[in-house]
């Protein structure tokens, strides 16, 4: 554990990397309906670009969790992030089906990561007694992340 103070400034760019990560996820739901009429895709269709993102991040966290501690937080964080970003660009130019499940999953892969670094980051910079605190502060990421995106996109 690496006690300094700079140790609050990497909470907080965790909080922001887990607030793009959510937006980046949440994208996809506020375009859902026009992804659905601009590519003809059905209900069921919309749904499996949902399931597929969530399987392979589901898949991925115990791997992903092996990679953390064989590489380290900040290198597994980098790949992660260009990983995902590349991936959130890559579904704009999505035409099929298949491409974009392939894509989403790929983008599940890639932001699995982003949970198992953070509380590996936490652990190695924060006391026991602070890690609760941290914890808060970049899961709420999360909702803000999500809260965020929704009004932003849909202006």
């Amino acid at each position: 554990m690496k006690k300094t103070n700079g140790r609050w400034i990497i909470v907080i760019l965790l909080f922001f990397a887990t607030t793009i990560n959510y937006m980046d996820r949440a994208i996809i739901g506020v375009a859902g309906p026009s992804m659905m009429e601009d590519l003809s895709l059905s209900a069921v269709e919309f749904g499996i670009l949902g399931s597929a993102f969530f399987c392979s991040y589901a898949l991925m966290q115990v791997p992903v969790g092996v990679i953390v501690d064989k590489l380290g937080a900040r290198l597994t964080y980098a790949v992660a992030i260009v990983w995902w970003s590349l991936c959130t660009i890559f579904i704009a130019f999505g035409r099929s089906i298949g491409t974009l499940i392939g894509i989403r999953i790929l983008m599940g892969i890639g932001e699995a990561p982003a949970f198992p670094t953070n509380t590996r980051v936490i652990s190695d910079w924060l006391p026991t007694r602070e890690r609760g605190i941290a914890n808060g502060i970049f899961n709420s990421g999360t909702a803000i992340g999500i809260g965020l995106t929704t009004p932003l996109i849909a202006w």
